[in-house]
C-alpha cells in the first residue's frame, strides 16, 4: 500500500513492464522446452522491439505497434509438458496460490532471469529482483483480494479453483497473458 502511494500508477505499469520485458528470455527458453518453435520466434522478437524501441523495456511497442501479443510460457508449464503432474497446492508468501510443480518452476525462472541481469553477480539478486517484482505487481491489484474474499463462501477454495482455472487456460492458449500489453 505504501508503495502505490509513492509511486503513481503509470510509473508503476513501467516498472511491471520492464519485468515482463526482462523475463522474455526465459519464455523463449521455456517455449523452446515445450517444442512451442514460433512462440519462442514471437517472444523474442518482443523482447528485442521492446528493449530497443520500448527504452529497456518500460513501454510495450511490441504490443502497442506491432500487434505482437504476449506469449506466457513457464517453467512449470515446461514441467508439465514434459508428464510431471502437479504436486500438492500451496499458497507461498510473496507468491501466492501454486503447486509444488509451479513453485519449483518459478524458482528456476527467477534464477534464470538473473543470470543475465546486470545484477548477475550478486548472491542475493534473484531474491531482490522477484520480490520487488511481487510487490510492484500487487501494488497493481490492490482489493482485489479482500473483494474475492468478501464474494466468496470459502475463499481458499475459491483461490485454488481460480488458479487451476487460469493454468488450465494458459496451458490451452499457450499464449496471452493476464495483463493486456
Amino acid at each position: 500500500t505504501g508503495y502505490s502511494k509513492v509511486l503513481p500508477q503509470d510509473i508503476r505499469g513501467c516498472v511491471d513492464n520492464f519485468f515482463s520485458n526482462l523475463a522474455e528470455p526465459v519464455r523463449s527458453a521455456n517455449c523452446l522446452l515445450q517444442g512451442r518453435f514460433r512462440d519462442s520466434g514471437l517472444v523474442l522478437s518482443r523482447f528485442v522491439i521492446n528493449s530497443v524501441f520500448g527504452v529497456f523495456g518500460l513501454a510495450v511497442p511490441a504490443g502497442h505497434e506491432f500487434e505482437i501479443a504476449p506469449v506466457y510460457a513457464s517453467f512449470g508449464q515446461t514441467l508439465s509438458a514434459w508428464g510431471i503432474g502437479d504436486g500438492f497446492y500451496l499458497v507461498a508468501p510473496l507468491f501466492g496460490p501454486s503447486t509444488a510443480r509451479d513453485f519449483t518452476g518459478t524458482v528456476v525462472d527467477s534464477f534464470a532471469k538473473s543470470t543475465y541481469s546486470p545484477w548477475r553477480n550478486d548472491d542475493i539478486a534473484p531474491v531482490a529482483m522477484t520480490a520487488a517484482e511481487k510487490v510492484n505487481v500487487t501494488s497493481l491489484h490492490l482489493g482485489e483480494y479482500q473483494e474475492l474474499k468478501s464474494l466468496s463462501f470459502d475463499p481458499y477454495v475459491a483461490f485454488r479453483n481460480g488458479y487451476f482455472q487460469m493454468r488450465t487456460k494458459q496451458r490451452d492458449q499457450g499464449s496471452s497473458e493476464n495483463v493486456k500489453k
